[in-house]
């Protein structure tokens, strides 16, 4: 136990496509970041700080901060008459004396956590009268019996004890330690293996409890708890707390329930939460949802449901599973849901007649059937924020979500966007808020965003997208000048791709297009642009035609027996056509593989020529030049799935694009599973590829290598 880690700080990461791209080159990237959108400033110190004592304590209004002097200040010394609160952590003090706050007795809170406490004197808090917060966690020496002058304080209204090394409470502790004006009690990250809340009835104050992180593994009582928020988040429950008691309610006033990261995999029958009105069960083994699994009846009250993350996904959601029409705000965020398989019943939200808030993020909607969407989303009536990001779509389908008629707020945000239709958002007459953030839109018609329509828009995210440099957008340039408090608050930077910049220059507030640059009309351009389609059109109809010809002769020798000779012109013809027999795309962290084993059967054993972006890649070139003119030159595409692959965003964006290549010209790719991917890391593009091709899978056996390279051979005469 003693080593067991405790993580008590949140963190967040954000990472992003353009945070990728902007590696690239010097003047390969220019901003287009809004104005007002870049008025955010790293927090300082406030200036109104100052030193109450020596160096060593400073003060504002009623707060002093004397923290974290390890060890250089060891009393709390006499402070201005107007401080309140006094934080003294990280001091190392080691115990706690008589009277140690005597020269602050006035003080209403107080500080001492991460001290290496391991001693608290019974007349160390006599002189703090109207004490009504401690905070005195982080401490993993004290035990009940030292912490006794804790809990006798009668004026007590927050007690935090996080972090330290508590076992389980003692038999009627709190009978006998009753704290009457305690409403918040912290014990997170503590080891209490608490089973049995009748212990905590006593406490007839209690408001939140928080026992997280406490290899609790069942929530019971045998007497009646009027606390409003139970936090038991990363325990080991297994099963739906025990509510109910003589059909009656063991928690009459509990609102806020949070067992996140548990292993409760199913719903109780009887269920007691009159008051209820938010739920998290996310990060649990729940992998269905039943009908009437939430209904009305079961949480009269609630209004927020969290069920994401779910650690095996969620396999199906049944027809009315959550009928209930208080239920206001649900997530099922990153459950593995294919809605393109029918994992989600149809009618699933059918009784969700008040449902404001939905967020679907992270799970599938690449192959969407449009009239089950439809159907899906007919009873939302109310709905108000819907959340897609990350679900793989390829078009905004507003002409599905209009039926949301009272719709404001849209995130559509991480998906494979290129293009927003005219008028896509015209049928959507209360959207105020639009996330179409890190999709792939390289430009944007005037005509996408209807005047009218945007008159009544708060908000609008369009950065991380990969725009390319070009007059066609300087009218989109122009909007993010003038209306900046439109754009301001976006996810990430407006950027666009230059490859001719010598007319075009930029910074990181604003992006300028010279008249020289811009000096032709669109119709010219259009005219330019048109003659230059119809002969590549007429190009690739002759290529066409002749590699037609090619392949009718080919199957005409195959059938009179010419297949040796065939194979042999036919070897001829790639070499003369490619440089390359297989571009190879793979993460950084399988370079070893791909150099010690793919390069070395293939190219030494076989004679076959590999692109490897490390060694063959033109050094100046756009990176997005590299990939394009390497996969033109090589005859096949090869991918290597794996771990990395899959939490690498740049492979991603390169599977795309090569994805799209090969499916232009025909062809198909080439898939190595080097190591089993998770699920739950799988992205919506490496879940359809898995599904629809048929991959090679790398063996450690090596007795099983030989007939993986045996398939591999045939995979590329295929």
């Amino acid at each position: 136990m003693d080593g067991k880690l405790r993580v008590l700080t949140g963190w967040t990461v954000l990472f992003s496509l353009s945070a990728l791209i902007s590696s690239a080159p010097r003047g390969a990237l220019l901003s287009l970041q809004p104005q007002q959108g870049r008025n955010q400033r790293r927090h300082n110190e406030p200036a109104e700080w100052t030193f109450c004592f020596e160096h060593l304590c400073r003060c504002r209004d009623d707060v002093a901060d004397c923290s974290q002097n390890h060890g250089g200040l060891t009393f709390i010394p006499k402070l201005p008459d107007s401080v309140r609160f006094v934080n003294f952590s990280y001091n190392n003090i080691g115990n706690l004396p008589a009277y140690f706050f005597a020269n602050v007795t006035n003080i209403t809170s107080v500080d001492v956590s991460n001290n290496a406490l391991s001693l608290i004197s019974t007349h160390a808090f006599k002189s703090l009268k109207n004490l009504t917060r401690l905070y005195i966690g982080g401490n993993p020496e004290l035990s009940y019996k030292v912490l006794d002058p804790v809990f006798s304080l009668p004026t007590l209204e927050t007690l935090d004890i996080n972090g330290g090394n508590l076992g389980p409470i003692p038999s009627r502790f709190f009978h006998e330690h009753r704290l009457p004006k305690v409403q918040q009690l912290n014990f997170y990250g503590n080891y209490l293996a608490l089973n049995d809340f009748t212990n905590l009835s006593a406490l007839d104050s209690l408001v939140e409890l928080d026992l997280g992180y406490n290899d609790i593994e069942a929530m019971k009582s045998q007497g009646v708890l009027k606390v409003q928020t139970i936090k038991l988040e990363k325990n080991s429950v297994s099963r739906f707390p025990e509510t109910c008691k003589n059909e009656s309610s063991l928690y009459p006033l509990l609102a806020r329930l949070i067992l996140r990261q548990n292993r409760i995999d199913s719903l109780a029958t009887e269920i007691c939460l009159p008051a209820l009105e938010y739920l998290d069960l996310g990060q649990n083994s729940i992998s269905m949802l039943l009908k009437d699994g939430f209904r009305h009846q079961l949480f009269p009250s609630l209004t927020e449901l969290y069920l994401d993350s779910m650690v095996t996904g969620i396999v199906r959601i049944e027809t009315s599973a959550f009928n209930n029409p208080a239920l206001e705000v649900l997530s099922l965020v990153q459950n593995k849901l294919d809605f393109d398989l029918f994992d989600v019943d149809p009618e699933a939200f059918h009784g969700c007649l008040g449902l404001e808030t939905l967020v679907l993020d992270k799970n599938s909607f690449l192959m969407l059937d449009k009239e089950i969407c439809r159907k899906m989303f007919r009873t939302l009536s109310h709905l108000r924020r819907l959340s897609l990001m990350d679900v793989g779509v390829a078009s905004p389908n507003t002409d599905i979500l209009s039926e949301l008629a009272n719709l404001s707020h849209l995130s559509l945000a991480r998906n494979f966007i290129s293009d927003i239709p005219d008028g896509a958002f015209d049928d959507m007459p209360n959207l105020v808020s639009v996330d179409l953030s890190s999709n792939y839109l390289t430009r944007i018609r005037e005509t996408s965003f209807n005047a009218t329509t945007c008159q009544k828009w708060q908000h609008l995210d369009l950065s991380g997208n990969p725009f390319t440099c070009s007059c066609a957008l300087r009218w989109f340039f122009t909007w993010l000048r003038e209306d900046p408090g439109l754009f301001s608050n976006s996810t990430s930077n407006y950027t666009c791709y230059c490859y001719f910049c010598d007319d075009i220059t930029g910074d990181e507030h604003t992006f300028f297009l010279s008249d020289q640059a811009c000096l032709f009309s669109r119709d010219t351009y259009a005219g330019i642009v048109g003659f230059a389609t119809i002969a590549l059109l007429v190009l690739l109809s002759v290529l066409y035609c002749l590699r037609s010809r090619f392949r009718v002769r080919k199957m005409i020798r195959r059938a009179l027996g010419g297949n040796n000779h065939n194979n042999d012109e036919e070897q001829l013809l790639d070499q003369a056509r490619y440089e390359y027999d297989l571009f190879v795309v793979y993460a950084e962290g399988d370079e070893d593989w791909v150099r010690g084993s793919l390069m070395q059967q293939l190219e030494e054993r076989r004679g076959l020529r590999l692109c490897i972006h490390q060694r063959d890649f033109h050094p100046g070139r756009h990176i997005l030049d590299n990939i394009e003119s390497c996969v033109e030159a090589s005859r096949r595409v090869l991918v290597v799935f794996s771990p990395h692959f899959a939490l690498s965003e740049w492979c991603q964006f390169e599977l795309t694009l090569c994805q799209r290549h090969v499916m232009d010209r025909g062809d198909y790719l080439l898939v190595v599973l080097l190591r089993d991917v998770p699920e739950r890391d799988l992205t919506p593009g490496m879940m359809a590829i898995m599904r629809t091709y048929t991959y090679l899978q790398w063996s450690h056996h090596p007795e099983d290598r030989a007939f993986f390279w045996d398939n591999m051979g045939l995979a590329l005469n295929a």
